[in-house]
């Protein structure tokens, strides 16, 4: 059955999940951000699992890796990555003050960590003080926070949980 690029996509993004899960709990599988490209770090990580799972290691996700994750995936006792903003997400002045928040609170905590970082209120407001941040974050990485939406949200999420390792 031939696949749509998007139905690709999709497929390589929920790969990317499940991999991203299994680097919690196995430090031998590096964590890879969910984008849908099958990338060099995509394939590292899939390598990475296929030899930590006595399959060959050949980097590309056949049929027997793919069932392997999602099987392994099954037995872990973290919860699997979840999703807190909707597909279609926008960063504004009318977001939920709890994104908001949750957004500041990791924000903050790298503020904490490198001094550098801007420090910013968390008020569940979207300040000034919070855009400065954004657009600092922008330029220490590869974000594009000109427009905050779902996929700078799983990237700053990644950054964010990525440090504690």
């Amino acid at each position: 059955m031939a696949f749509t690029d998007q139905q690709r996509k999709e497929h390589i993004s929920e790969l990317q999940k499940r991999l991203y899960d299994v680097s919690f709990v196995n430090e031998k599988v590096p964590p890879v951000m969910s984008d849908g490209i099958y990338g060099k770090e995509t394939a590292q990580a899939v390598k990475a699992f296929q030899y930590a799972n006595n399959l060959d290691a050949t980097g590309e996700a056949d049929s027997k890796t793919w069932d392997t994750i999602m099987n392994y995936c099954q037995t872990l006792k973290t919860p699997i990555t979840v999703s807190v903003v909707p597909k279609n997400f926008v960063l504004s002045n009318t977001t939920s003050k709890d994104i908001i928040y949750i957004i500041q609170v990791m924000l903050n905590r790298l503020g904490e960590e490198f001094s550098n970082f801007p420090q910013i209120e968390i008020n569940g407001i979207y300040s000034e003080k919070m855009k400065e941040a954004l657009i600092f974050l922008s330029q220490v990485s590869n974000i594009d926070c000109k427009q905050f939406d779902v996929s700078t949200w799983n990237m700053l999420a990644f950054i964010f949980n990525a440090r504690k390792k």
